[in-house]
């Protein structure tokens, strides 16, 4: 979800796992694991409905121009 939220808002796949390695030294290594497959996960759901045409590559940006 909040993944999601965040690339929803504009930030960038790097941008997100950049985020999850900073946690590393307070969350603990296996933590910060569980959340890079996590946002893995989010990543390859979103290109999955990008491809079968559910959800449009442009969805986001005209969501940014509104904001």
């Amino acid at each position: 979800m909040h993944i999601q939220g965040a690339l929803d808002v504009g930030l960038r796949k790097d941008s997100v796992v950049e985020t999850i390695l900073q946690c590393v030294s307070y969350v603990g290594f296996p933590r910060a694991i569980n959340a890079i497959t996590t946002a893995r996960e989010v990543f390859s759901e979103n290109s999955a409905l990008i491809k079968t045409g559910r959800m449009h590559s442009r969805t986001i940006q005209v969501h940014r121009r509104n904001c």
